[in-house]
């Protein structure tokens, strides 16, 4: 190992006016790579000069008061000497990958270095640091443009790059769908995601641009018909996009921070020149939220492949002028501040594993699963806790896609007695920093969630929960049931609407616990994307979904119910109705003989094994319409771009305008006649999705938010 230079702290160059920016591969850099030097233009407004170069000049080190270490490849010895030279000459040195590098390499390439000079900075990622600070700012970020290519080229030369090869074939006439894609996965996810959306690409001119030109072309030549596939390199591609139809931004490899930065650039730049974008959840977009369609991609496609020329316009106008405030010229420095690459970073330590802190996630019910397995792999991906995951052993039986859907996630499981949940306590919290469950309130239904946070309140543990449906117990209903005196044991409440929705019953307490996140999001298991041709051959397919309280539904709500649908079966009798009870409740099944007796109505088990992994959204893709009770059911519906009616006889459903809302037999008729309007449902379904909704990456929102807990109470302690 090398040893530590002999000085023990960075010599003073509080009067040197250059900023060495070493960049090895530099040459290599695509449109992407070199927008992401923008935000270094404005060290001259802090009177610093930036020096860029693809190999480290030990001279000029000497007299610059820091040096940036741009990592765009693999950490190799080129980036090893660029900061054993800074070292020698007692110069910092900042590290900032803008690559897929993982930190573990980045903790070996500085190993041996004096840990006072070398500082870590990842504009890859939104987390908080140690003190709560971000490590670098979003709006470091900037979309790329032809003015600012130039401008970059202009001021760099070095960053021309080599030749590349390229498909010149001639321009789509129409507006061509523009498809950002790293590697071969992401072509993948988008051809799985235009069939689900009702579309075909043989109606759409097809652009891809991508970094990795051979992988990606060959993907696009077995999986879409594509147009042209352009190299990322080739700043013509910034033409081509202006023109397009909508850009898709997809984020297959999610676990990777490179897929982060450059999907947010990319997504940025086509905000910028005024193109919708549909695109993964990506916290570096946070600035940006509500100005592109996020995660729900058949929504998007069905929204901006003609469904409304009006919201398609709005959206990218709205996203034209967010995405430019985000840009740093727009950012004016506070005025004795100076540039965040002159004052951000933390140390690069590598912190060992029995360091982190210990996360404990319970998983009590039966849908626990569908609203916390995205804020786990969040949270896996932010590598700043251990995760203890506790599943109650009665979920074995059930909902035994939990353990099967977890195991396939790779995520260790510790089964925990549901009857010794509360006396004795378990699971122990020895060690435990944190507490996150899905559902938790002091109702019955809940009551080992709830107990379980007690115990953490009472040991001073930070505890989180989220809002489990639509209809939340405590937080957006209540009933005769469930009333005022629903509360919250857990110390934050994350929710997926915007915190002035709440209502007026709603406690002070609870309402200093909620936390506006958004509402996580992940993808159903691909095994349960089958078809249901095996059904048979039916013009539609409805799906007729219950909730789970039935108590809140009068003896004459359900008479309607029936009566009315039995009258849709015998009159659309081509129609298929698909019954699914809730997973949990099923009381359907308990009462089956109340369902009318029609050849056309198909009531189904969810504990079946040939019906466990459809899950609502899992049963949408292959549904023409949705009818349900009142129900979360109605918003996976809305977000999966599927018609739905909400059923409201004698209840006040105001929550859920302005979807249809079914009253009376013709409702239900005129409904079922209007599957196919498409425009008038997209239109329904917008506006409900945008009033009710915070538009963020929740998942990541709330990962940061934990950290940030737990982090606030690391410090505390230390003071005390």
């Amino acid at each position: 190992m090398k040893s530590h230079h002999a000085m023990g702290s960075p010599r003073d160059r509080s009067k040197a006016q250059y900023i060495s920016l070493t960049v090895p591969g530099a040459e290599g850099l695509g449109v992407a790579g070199r927008t992401a030097l923008y935000p270094s233009l404005a060290l001259g407004t802090t009177g610093i000069r930036p020096l860029l170069g693809t190999s480290v000049d030990e001279s000029l080190l000497r007299e610059c008061r820091q040096q940036v270490l741009i990592i765009t490849e693999g950490p190799d010895k080129r980036h090893r000497d660029a900061l054993e030279a800074a070292d020698r000459v007692g110069c910092p040195t900042l590290l900032v990958p803008w690559s897929n590098a993982a930190l573990v390499e980045l903790y070996k390439l500085a190993d041996g270095i004096n840990p006072l000079f070398v500082r870590f900075a990842d504009p890859r990622d939104a987390a908080l640091s140690a003190d709560n600070q971000r490590v670098i700012p979003n709006p470091l970020l900037a979309p790329a443009r032809p003015g600012l290519d130039q401008l970059l080229l202009a001021k760099f030369p070095i960053l021309r790059t080599s030749a590349w090869t390229c498909d010149r074939a001639e321009t789509p006439a129409l507006p061509p769908v523009v498809i950002f894609a790293s590697t071969s996965a992401d072509i993948m996810r988008v051809a799985d995601k235009l069939p689900a959306a009702g579309l075909s690409w043989s109606n759409l001119p097809l652009i891809i641009i991508t970094p990795n030109l051979e992988e990606t072309s060959r993907a696009a030549q077995r999986f879409l018909s594509t147009d042209r596939v352009i190299d990322e390199r080739d700043p013509k591609w910034l033409d081509d996009l202006r023109r397009s139809h909508v850009a898709l931004v997809p984020n297959a490899a999610a676990e990777t921070s490179e897929s982060f930065l450059h999907a947010a650039i990319w997504a940025l730049t086509a905000l910028r020149a005024g193109v919708p974008v549909i695109a993964d959840a990506n916290p570096l977009l946070d600035p940006v939220a509500g100005a592109f369609i996020c995660d729900d991609w058949e929504r998007g496609l069905k929204l901006y492949s003609g469904g409304s020329n009006c919201l398609r316009a709005t959206d990218a106008a709205l996203g034209q002028a967010k995405a430019a405030r985000a840009e740093w010229w727009r950012w004016a420095l506070p005025c004795n501040e100076c540039h965040p690459w002159l004052r951000g970073g933390v140390p690069l330590r590598a912190p060992r594993e029995c360091e982190k802190p210990v996360l404990l996630a319970f998983l009590d019910l039966a849908q626990d699963l569908d609203v916390l397995l995205p804020v786990l792999q969040a949270l896996r991906r932010r590598s700043k806790f251990r995760l203890r995951i506790c599943v109650t052993d009665w979920l074995k039986n059930e909902a035994p896609r939990t353990f099967a859907i977890l195991d396939g996630e790779g995520f260790s499981i510790e089964v925990v007695s549901r009857k010794h949940s509360i006396e004795p306590p378990t699971p122990s919290l020895e060690n435990v920093h944190a507490v996150l469950s899905a559902s938790e309130t002091n109702q019955r239904p809940h009551r080992f969630a709830h107990a379980l946070a007690r115990r953490a309140a009472a040991a001073e543990i930070p505890t989180f929960t989220l809002q489990h449906g639509f209809e939340n117990i405590g937080l957006t209903y209540q009933d005769v049931k469930f009333g005022a005196e629903v509360g919250f044991a857990s110390s934050r409440v994350f929710v997926w609407f915007p915190q002035d929705l709440l209502p007026a019953w709603v406690s002070p307490d609870t309402f200093s616990k909620v936390v506006s996140t958004g509402r996580p999001k992940t993808e159903s298991p691909p095994s349960a994307f089958r078809p249901l041709a095996e059904l048979g051959s039916w013009s539609q397919k409805i799906g007729v979904f219950e909730n789970l309280h039935w108590h809140r539904f009068s003896e004459n709500y359900k008479h309607n119910l029936f009566f009315d649908l039995e009258r849709a079966a015998e009159e659309f009798s081509e129609t298929l109705f698909i019954v699914k009870p809730h997973s949990a409740g099923r009381w359907l099944l308990r009462n089956r003989s109340l369902l009318p007796r029609c050849k056309n109505v198909l009531l189904i088990d969810p504990l079946q094994p040939e019906w466990q992994l459809f899950t609502a959204p899992a049963l949408m893709r292959n549904l023409d319409a949705v009818i349900t009770t009142p129900s979360t059911v109605a918003v996976d519906a809305a977000r999966a771009g599927c018609p739905v009616a909400v059923i409201g006889y004698d209840l006040d459903l105001s929550i859920y305008q302005p979807l249809p809302i079914l009253v009376s037999s013709e409702d239900w008729r005129t409904f079922l006649e209007r599957v196919s309007d498409s425009k008038a449902h997209i239109i329904d379904r917008e506006a409900f999705l945008r009033r009710n909704f915070v538009p963020y990456a929740g998942q990541y929102i709330m990962a940061d938010a934990i950290d940030a807990a737990v982090n606030a109470r690391s410090r505390l302690r230390v003071r005390e």
